[in-house]
Order: structure tokens, then sequence, then C-alpha cells
């Protein structure tokens, strides 16, 4: 039996649910970023489920989207989050719809960071590569 792809079926997703964040782990399953190692965490909170966690793993073989950090293809370590970021379900919809811009929430101080800010600055490129690859997703999302 093979996986369905909702992307690809155009069905509406609600944001941030499991199957949300497989089809988002589907739609970068072929970016390869040409930096090291790099996971992030987003804690997203005041959502209508409440809080509700996903972790971004940024690898040199493969990027990964999910609820847990769990290993890239072909490695057995999990990996401890390098920086969590937590902001409020408004502003996260808003970023994800592209009507708010993360790094201007960051620099107003409307996300709270936990870890190495230094990690995401390192992987801008890579970041906005991911930024693309949702974007179909987005249309298809509910929020």
């Amino acid at each position: 039996m093979t996986k369905n792809d909702p992307v690809k079926e155009g069905k509406t997703l609600r944001y941030l649910s499991d199957e949300w964040l497989d089809a988002a782990n589907t739609a970068v399953a072929n970016l390869t970023p040409t930096k090291g190692n790099v996971t992030v965490r987003f804690v997203v909170v005041g959502g209508p489920d409440g809080e509700r966690a996903y972790t971004m793993r940024l690898g040199p073989g493969a990027v990964t989207i999910g609820p847990r950090a769990g290993p890239l293809p072909n490695e057995e370590t999990k990996y401890e989050p390098a920086v969590t970021l937590q902001l409020h379900w408004s502003l996260a919809t808003k970023i994800a719809k592209g009507t708010a811009s993360a790094q201007r929430a960051v620099l107003d101080g409307q996300i709270l960071i936990d870890g190495d800010v230094r990690v995401l600055l390192g992987e801008a490129e890579a970041l906005g590569l991911v930024e693309d690859c949702l974007a179909p997703l987005r249309a298809r999302t509910e929020f």
C-alpha cells in the first residue's frame, strides 16, 4: 500500500496537524541543504488544540519535518535541538500564510528563543528553501 500525498490530492489540511506535518515532510523530502546538521524545535502556544510542537532537521543529506527530533536517514542518533523557537498561534499562522515575517517577529521580541540563534543565521538560505517548498501546502491549509 502506498501512502497518499495530501498535497497532490488537493486535500485541505489543518495547520500543524499530524497530517499537515506529514505533508510538510513530503514537501521538503527532495531538499539537500549544503551546511551541517541542525535541529530546530518550534513550539506554538495558544492554538485551538493547545500547545503544538514540531521539529525541523536540516542535514547534509536530507531535510525532515515532524513532531519529534528523529534521526535522518542512515543515522541512529536522536539530536537535541540547537535552538527552540516559541511563538503564539496567531503569529505562527500569519508567518505560515506569508503575511508576517519571522525575522521581524524575532527582532520585535515576539518569538522566544532558547539556544544558539547563530544557528538560524547560518542556515538562512536553507530555511528559505524550506519555505519555498511549503508554499504549495499553504494553499491547501486550513488555519
